[in-house]
């Protein structure tokens, strides 16, 4: 038997037709916390991998009278939705007293469905986050954009379904299972692809399509041909996907207003095609904004962005540049839309990743830096007058951007933008909050304090602020925009409150050519006046997170006393011969002042109360903590340190490319657990990020891979061979039945640690362990993850399955490692 004939005969078939369940019984809705995932409500009747509705059953929640809560039943209406309704709970008076969190519930629908034989299948799950089939966890799409696609078996006989519907007041989801088209199967609804341009000779450029392996088999050797390109699909594990890379050419020339269908073939290694369909491009024509895609260094992912040349555009001039941020729910190209065009710049509307997204905040944040980059590589663009704006999510975005990298800007206008997720959705109502001890969570607020903007203010000294707000704004109160104004006025700052009495979040008035609420005149007339200054003489710069923001025109930071706590320096040349520092929670910093503004020579420098002689040539020149004082060092960056990429804390492992490894010495139901923690890793990363991810088992890990990508590693020494050949070089120890971190050893069920560490192997690279004591301990790897904003994890973290209960106020251990990669007693 051939080998193509062998792979056939495995794969189930798929199946026939499409099934909705009809019949659904659900119980809630339970108080949620915001930004809180992982609470199990069901835990008293068994759980909810577990649960099947009894009669007798009676949960408890606080959102109803009476407080006890049983099974009810529904059908779902004519297109398949079930709705979840509550008409008991007061959810009027929740609003009144906490605000949008009150109205926070997380509700469960339980509904069985038949087969007469095992077959693969597809579940679509909309308005809702995680689904259980048989008890084990997939994923769905809370935003329900009617692309996302999970794989599935359903096994012969009855198929349990559990769906977990969280949100706000009463929820509606949808669940459908849809037969495969192949073996492999493209999503062409969710295809990140470039614009043509009318008049453009031909169209070239990345485009990201997700591809689906519908079959408990790997898939080896797969191409994706998208028109006339062929691309290679990476190996695709059993039941996954992944948004592929590949490449689109296109000749030209355009005509605007014209559709044109690009092929797509998906062929399986023996060149039998598995998929095969095509999606549109419509040609746009100037002045209408068209997208860029581009290769991301996150996770060699295609992204894009939206660009609204000027108009007119005359060659050999260079232009100002507008950096739009978008807010939640709204896609980059429909953002620039808004905007006139201008004689006098580029309009260019980063994405968050998602329309949603990451709140410009982690990947959101580093997205919007690479856009930049690009944009400043591909046009005409004068570096000295870039403007930062942006609306709602992207205000917040704004004041994230601007705040954090403030050297880049020459006015920054956040408009409706909120401050930090603790002021704007409170976590009031988490678990962690009502049941935990405040030592207990204090290293998950050091790393939520990261994005806590008003602690930043005093980045803003170097460009003007417009901030734009409605005064009957009910979905950011205009509260957020007052609050900052307060600060920055406070400070001396150059700032305006552009408040417009009367109206909500989004306006944009009739009588007005332009979108009130992003483009009018009076904003461009107060940002145009400055232009970037690249050389201050003076500095002031603040952060608490090394690897997120360390430098500010000629100050950098490099090393804190105390990590993820606020650290301040202010650097004032006096003269061409003296330079005053005032320095706060900093072990080591470096100043390399231009020399249009200083001497070579010797320089005066006087760090707080303190007098330093120091040559300078224009190199940098590096101090560090003694005493009381500092001295000037030759500062040689030891191999083992907390520096750019290799900081920290846990999410940073997924800040450059890397891959989900997952351990297969174990015993059977080990590895496979293994996998699908790592296949959940890689669907999310799809539908969550628009991003690329590839998985590999430990024994396919080469050392060309490991020099490459950080490495996400699935498993314990004991089960995980790449897990095994670092564990006597990690500061945290893993045994059947105990884990060790220093002194501390916790010995039980049910263990189970994250932490992340430079790889033993190459410094440069990051290794995130996700290990357990056993394999209970490893079903609740999925709990507390990362990958979302406010997710808050540090360094590491050591729990058990009371998370499911408390949340972060169930885990036992959490802290940072030192910045020499060293455990940390105090942090923990």
């Amino acid at each position: 038997m051939s080998g193509l004939w062998a792979f056939l005969f495995l794969v189930l078939p798929p199946l026939s037709q499409p099934i909705t369940p009809v019949s659904w019984q659900y119980i809630g809705p339970f108080s949620a916390g915001s930004r809180e995932g992982g609470i199990d409500h069901l835990l008293p009747i068994g759980g909810e991998e577990r649960a099947v509705p009894h009669p007798e059953d009676t949960l408890v929640s606080p959102l109803v009278p009476g407080g006890d809560v049983t099974w009810r039943t529904t059908q779902v209406d004519s297109l398949g939705w079930v709705h979840l309704e509550f008409p008991e709970v007061d959810w009027e008076s929740l609003q009144d007293y906490y605000g949008w969190v009150g109205l926070i519930q997380c509700s469960y629908a339980y509904t069985e469905v038949m087969v007469s034989q095992k077959v693969r299948a597809l579940a679509q799950l909309e308005r809702a986050g995680l689904f259980y089939l048989n008890g084990t966890p997939y994923y769905g799409d809370r935003y329900g954009h009617g692309y996302f696609v999970f794989p599935v078996v359903l096994e012969e006989g009855t198929n349990r379904i559990l769906v977990k519907s969280c949100g706000y007041e009463d929820e509606s989801f949808r669940l459908r299972f849809l037969p495969p088209r192949g073996v492999l199967q493209a999503v062409l609804k969710d295809v990140t692809a470039p614009d043509p341009v009318a008049g453009w000779e031909a169209l070239e450029g990345p485009v990201g399509i997700p591809v689906v392996n519908t079959t408990e088999e790997w898939i080896y050797g797969a191409q994706i041909e998208v028109a006339r390109l062929s691309s290679p699909i990476p190996p695709l594990p059993p039941l996954s996907a992944t948004k592929v890379p590949a490449q689109l050419e296109l000749p030209g020339p355009f005509k605007a207003g014209d559709t044109l269908w690009v092929s797509v073939r998906l062929r399986l290694a023996s060149g039998e095609v598995s998929f095969q369909d095509s999606f549109p491009l419509t040609v746009f024509a100037p002045p209408q904004p068209y997208r860029i895609t581009r290769i991301s260094a996150i996770d060699s992912s295609v992204q894009y962005y939206a660009v609204l040349p000027p108009d007119p555009f005359e060659p050999g001039r260079l232009y100002a540049l507008i950096f739009t941020i978008h807010g939640a729910g709204v896609e980059a190209r429909n953002l620039a839309k808004v905007y006139q065009p201008k004689d006098w710049a580029f309009v260019v509307a980063p994405t968050n990743r998602r329309r949603f997204g990451f709140d410009w905040e982690d990947w959101g944040r580093l997205d919007a830096l690479e856009t930049l980059e690009d944009v400043l590589r591909r046009f005409p663009i004068d570096t000295n007058r870039i403007y930062l704006v942006g609306h709602s999510m992207g205000g917040h975005g704004t004041w994230v951007l601007g705040l954090h990298h403030p050297d880049r800007w020459a006015g920054i206008a956040p408009g409706a933008g909120w401050p930090s997720f603790s002021l704007y959705v409170p976590f009031t109502l988490q678990r962690a909050h009502i049941l935990g001890d405040p030592l207990r969570a204090l290293a998950r607020w050091r790393v939520l304090f990261t994005y806590h903007m008003p602690a930043y203010v005093e980045n803003a000294l170097y460009y003007p602020v417009m901030i734009i707000h409605g005064g009957a704004d009910d979905v950011v109160p205009p509260f957020h925009g007052r609050l900052f104004y307060g600060l920055l006025k406070a400070l001396g700052y150059k700032v305006r409150l552009y408040e417009v009495p009367g109206q909500g979040h989004w306006w944009n008035l009739p009588e007005t050519p332009y979108t009130d609420v992003a483009d009018f005149p009076e904003l461009w007339e107060y940002l145009r006046r400055h232009t970037r200054n690249p050389a201050p003489d003076s500095v002031v710069f603040l952060t608490a997170d090394l690897g997120l923001s360390n430098r500010c025109y000629w100050v950098q930071a490099i090393e804190q006393e105390e990590l993820y706590a606020l650290s301040r320096i202010k650097a004032v040349v006096e003269s061409p011969r003296r330079i005053r520092v005032e320095v706060e929670n900093l072990k080591t910093f470096a100043l390399k002042p231009p020399l249009d503004l200083v001497e070579e020579g010797k320089l005066e420098i006087r760090i707080n109360d303190r007098i330093y002689q120091v040559p300078y040539k224009g190199a940098p020149m590096v101090f560090t903590r003694k005493g009381k004082g500092f001295r000037p060092i030759r500062w040689r960056e030891p191999q083992r340190f907390k520096r750019g990429w290799t900081y920290g804390p846990i999410k940073q492992a997924y800040f450059r490319p890397f891959l989900l490894v997952y351990g297969t010495q174990g015993t059977r139901e080990e590895t496979a657990l293994n996998l699908h923690l790592a296949r959940l890793r890689m669907v999310e990363w799809w539908r969550r990020a628009s991003g690329f991810a590839r998985i590999l088992p430990d024994t396919a890990l080469t050392p060309q891979m490991e020099a490459r990508y950080n490495l996400i590693l699935f498993g314990s020494p004991r089960t995980n061979a790449v897990t095994a050949r670092y564990a006597r070089s990690l500061p945290i120890q893993i045994r059947k039945g105990e884990i060790r971190v220093g002194s501390r050893t916790f010995r039980g069920k049910g263990l189970i640690t994250k932490f992340v560490y430079p790889n033993p192997r190459y410094p440069g690279r990051l290794i995130l362990v996700i290990a357990a004591s056993d394999p209970e301990g490893m079903k609740l790897a999925r709990l507390l993850t990362t990958d979302y904003s406010g997710a808050g994890l540090p360094d590491f973290v050591v729990y058990n399955a009371e998370v499911r209960e408390k949340g972060f106020a169930g885990v036992l251990l959490s802290g940072f490692f030192d910045s020499h990669w060293d455990l940390d007693e105090r942090s923990m």
